[in-house]
């Protein structure tokens, strides 16, 4: 029996490795971390002393991809944070650069739908397919996520 301790697969803090944070995909960046979080007020003062991290995107320790923070936001369901990113100018449709999954598939993936319907109302392509062809729309109905596929793509009566 194993009873080692487990070595935990993101840090929160490289200073006692001296890795170069945006280059190890280990080191979680507090950016990303407040943002997974929900630190609403602590992503809008940066926001406002630095309007261009909207738009820029940073390696996320959780999957080792570059991200945007609105892609971390669609992915927990943090609307209201989301909504601060798009008042900011962050992309709508900037997609992660591996898998080039856009936030409204993330959302949709994860049955964020209220969320989906303010990234789509904010512009989202509703057909933009990620690298491997998926679309939010298939994401959402492969998910069987059918309160979120009834509410943001099908038309309503009338």
């Amino acid at each position: 029996m194993c009873r080692s301790i487990a070595v935990p697969l993101v840090r929160e803090s490289s200073s006692l490795f001296d890795d170069d944070k945006e280059t190890n995909p280990f080191v979680e960046l507090p950016v990303l971390r407040s943002v997974r979080q929900g630190q609403r007020d602590l992503i809008a003062q940066l926001l406002v002393s630095s309007p261009e991290m909207a738009n820029r995107r940073f390696l996320s320790a959780i999957s080792g991809e570059k991200v945007s923070l609105l892609c971390i936001a669609a992915q927990n369901g943090h609307r209201e944070l989301a909504a601060d990113l798009l008042a900011a100018r962050a992309g709508v449709n900037v997609p992660c650069k591996t898998t080039g999954t856009t936030p409204l598939y993330i959302a949709a993936q994860n049955g964020h739908r209220a969320l989906a319907a303010d990234l789509l109302a904010a512009g989202a392509g509703v057909n933009a397919p990620c690298k491997d062809g998926t679309t939010p729309l298939y994401i959402a109905a492969q998910n069987g996520h059918r309160a979120l596929l009834l509410t943001c793509w099908l038309p309503g009566p009338g």
